[in-house]
């Protein structure tokens, strides 16, 4: 790295760095250093990284426990996002459901993940997979614990697909998870399991939100 090099690469590569350190679980570094990437890329007007590092720092806030600066940062996404049309909208979104279901507000929950969902659909489905254990986790606090198996049917398989270990996957899912397996016999709940791996996004979103029809 040179102090010589253009703004734009300076930032690319903090960037870099802060999802290396994201990658190390070394959570205190990473948003050090993505506080100091977020004034940088403010100073040289570069909206895109600026973009990618506040939501950076929404997900890091969240995984260090600190929900006001999660939920605070989600919302400078949302407010950008009146003017910008990208996929940061989505996961800070998906935070603010998350910091609403920690708290134990159900009613915040439900509506972020109705916008999440919304806005999700106009963008094919992109992310959908990523945050559907908050969709399972809505149906499970609302005691809709069959739809709620069902949806952690579909979780499952994505996971089985994409991988992702973030905080707010594993938070959803260990919840729904002890729901479903303390309210329904073994049987039942493998049978609502196996169903759930082959919904669809449109009735994800139905199951999700009290819609769909058994």
């Amino acid at each position: 790295e040179s102090s010589s090099w253009p703004p734009r690469l300076l930032t690319q590569r903090m960037l870099a760095e802060v999802g290396v350190l994201r990658g190390q679980e070394h959570m205190a570094d990473a948003r050090r250093t993505c506080q100091q990437l977020i004034v940088q890329a403010q100073a040289a007007g570069l909206d895109g990284e600026l973009s990618a590092a506040l939501s950076d720092l929404a997900a890091i806030c969240l995984a260090l426990g600190d929900t006001d600066g999660a939920l605070r940062v989600s919302q400078q996404i949302l407010a950008r996002s009146r003017h910008r049309r990208d996929h940061f909208v989505v996961h800070a979104l998906a935070t603010v459901a998350c910091v609403a279901f920690v708290r134990g507000d159900l009613s915040q929950a439900r509506a972020a993940l109705l916008d999440f969902a919304a806005a999700s659909r106009s963008r094919s489905w992109e992310w959908l997979g990523s945050y559907a254990g908050l969709l399972a986790l809505l149906a499970a606090q609302e005691g809709r614990i069959e739809a709620a198996a069902r949806l952690l049917g579909y979780v499952d398989r994505q996971q089985s697909l994409l991988g992702s270990r973030d905080v707010v996957g594993v938070y959803a899912r260990t919840r729904v998870r002890a729901a479903v397996q303390d309210a329904l016999e073994p049987t039942v709940l493998r049978r609502l399991l196996e169903l759930g791996e082959q919904l669809d996004p449109d009735s994800v979103c139905a199951w999700a939100f009290g819609v769909a029809e058994a």
